[in-house]
C-alpha cells in the first residue's frame, strides 16, 4: 500500500490547539528514530499508560463541540487527545517532535474517522492507538490514511485506494 501526497494544507481545529498550546506544533525537520529494544519498551509503556488512565469521550459531551483538540481534560478525551498526550510524553522522554506525527484516516470496515499517532522509526512507520495496546506497522492498521501532520503546522494530504 503506497501513500501518494497529493497537496499541503492547513487543519483549523489543530491550528486551534496549536495556537492554544505555542511550541507543540512546531518542528522543522522529519526525523527517525532508532527502534530498538529501549524505544520499543518506551513506546510500549507510553502507550499503554495513556490508554489506560484516559477515559474516551466525545468532544461534543466534554466541550460542547464537534471538533476540539486538546490535552485530555480531567483524564478524558477523544482520539486525537489520546494521540497528543502520547506525543506529549514521548517528547518529554527525548523522542524527537519530528518523528512523531499525527495521522488521520477513515477506517476500512466500520467507516468512522480517527487520529492515531505515527512514530518514524529506521524500521518503518509504527502506529500507536487509543483502540489498542498492541503497537503495529501502519499497513497493518485497517484504515484508508487521509492526511498526516507535516512541517511547521501543514498537513499532507494522501491519495489512496479503497
Amino acid at each position: 500500500m503506497d501513500l501518494t501526497v497529493v497537496k499541503t494544507g492547513r487543519l483549523s481545529s489543530y491550528d486551534g490547539f496549536c495556537s492554544r498550546n505555542k511550541g507543540e506544533c512546531d518542528f522543522k525537520k522529519l526525523e527517525v528514530i532508532d527502534l530498538n529494544e529501549h524505544t520499543w519498551h518506551l513506546l510500549n509503556s507510553v502507550n499503554k499508560a495513556v490508554n489506560l488512565e484516559i477515559k474516551f469521550q466525545y468532544d461534543l459531551d466534554l466541550y460542547g463541540y464537534e471538533e476540539f483538540w486538546s490535552y485530555p481534560t480531567n483524564l478524558q478525551g477523544d482520539c486525537e487527545d489520546f494521540a497528543l498526550e502520547k506525543r506529549k510524553r514521548l517528547v518529554g522522554h527525548s523522542i524527537p517532535r519530528g518523528a512523531l506525527r499525527i495521522i488521520i484516516g477513515w477506517h476500512r470496515e466500520k467507516y468512522y474517522a480517527h487520529a492515531l499517532l505515527s512514530v518514524e522509526t529506521n524500521q518503518g512507520t509504527l502506529i500507536l492507538d487509543n483502540e489498542t495496546d498492541e503497537i503495529m506497522w501502519w499497513y497493518e492498521k485497517p484504515f484508508m490514511y487521509e492526511k498526516r501532520e507535516y512541517l511547521d503546522q501543514l498537513w499532507e494530504y494522501f491519495e489512496q485506494d479503497w
